[in-house]
């Protein structure tokens, strides 16, 4: 017999993989999510606050959105009407139409704006703080920045050899500072000092979510509590909603439910959540491209 053990024993985007996993091991048999771990006695991980902040697109940018929205939903209507194999022909179109578009929206360049405005307002030497980007232009952009308040920011990103990435995270761990990462750092690193995470660049990948989350929740000594930030680019709205492009904002719901502050970030969330009709529709959510 065998036994697995998975935060995330259905693979995203790969029905195959996920019913060649369930064949092998079975169906699952135990269950223990985050709040569980919140509410054990001790707790099994730190609390945390959540907060959520909002920045607009640039004019260009919302050009840019606009048009791709416009075509998402002509193509979606199409899809939506059509049969196979038509369906799946346009399902590929729809697919990179969606992605560029959520690119726009995760890309913002005001969020960069509000990250260096946090961390002059925030950041204390000797903290860990890890910021997720969502792209190496982002991830350089973002470190130049941060240099001209005068603060040095380590990154790790894929282009690096494992010596590298392996010194990086030592001296982050040892030193502290500012950790500027790609999606490379979800999975495999073990970092428990982290005391602030920063979200420039949401995710709909379950599995990415739940490891952003857990890599920020490890206990540590003296880390009594973890503050997450999340930043949402929303578009000036025009024309009719297609909110499935938010699905990332249903995922940080089930992070705000578990915070310290659950109220705010609650309330916070259920207001982008009705303004742009987000809605789960799983057969647009996959990422149709995996950039690092």
């Amino acid at each position: 017999s065998s036994l697995g053990l998975c935060a995330t024993p259905e693979r995203w985007g790969d029905l195959e993989g996920t019913n060649r996993m369930f064949s092998l091991l079975g169906p699952i048999v135990h269950e223990y999510d985050i709040r569980d771990a919140m509410r054990n006695k001790p707790p099994l991980l730190t609390p945390y606050e959540y907060h959520i902040s909002t920045v607009d697109l640039t004019m260009e940018e919302q050009q840019k959105y606009d048009e791709l929205k416009t075509k998402i939903s002509k193509f979606f209507a199409i899809w939506s009407s059509s049969k196979e194999p038509k369906k799946s022909e346009i399902k590929k179109k729809l697919d990179l139409l969606n992605f560029n578009a959520r690119r726009i929206v995760r890309g913002a360049s005001k969020k960069l704006d509000f990250a260096i405005e946090l961390i002059e307002e925030e950041y204390q030497e000797n903290q860990h703080w890890l910021i997720y980007c969502d792209d190496t232009k982002m991830l350089e952009k973002l470190e130049l920045e941060i240099r001209k308040i005068g603060i040095i920011a380590k990154t790790y990103h894929s282009k690096m050899n494992d010596f590298n990435k392996n010194k990086t995270l030592d001296l982050f761990e040892r030193e502290g500072g500012l950790l500027i990462a790609m999606k490379c750092l979800d999975e495999g690193v073990n970092i428990p000092c982290i005391s602030h995470g920063m979200v420039l660049s949401s995710t709909t990948n379950p599995r990415e979510f739940v490891q952003r989350r857990g890599r920020m929740l490890r206990k540590f000594p003296g880390k009594k509590i973890a503050l997450i930030f999340d930043t949402f680019a929303l578009p000036h709205e025009s024309g009719e909603n297609i909110g499935f492009l938010f699905q990332e904002i249903l995922r940080a719901k089930e992070l705000a439910e578990d915070s310290v502050n659950k109220i705010d970030s609650v309330l916070s969330l259920n207001s982008i959540i009705r303004r742009y009709d987000v809605r789960s529709i799983p057969e647009l959510e996959e990422e149709v491209v995996d950039f690092d």
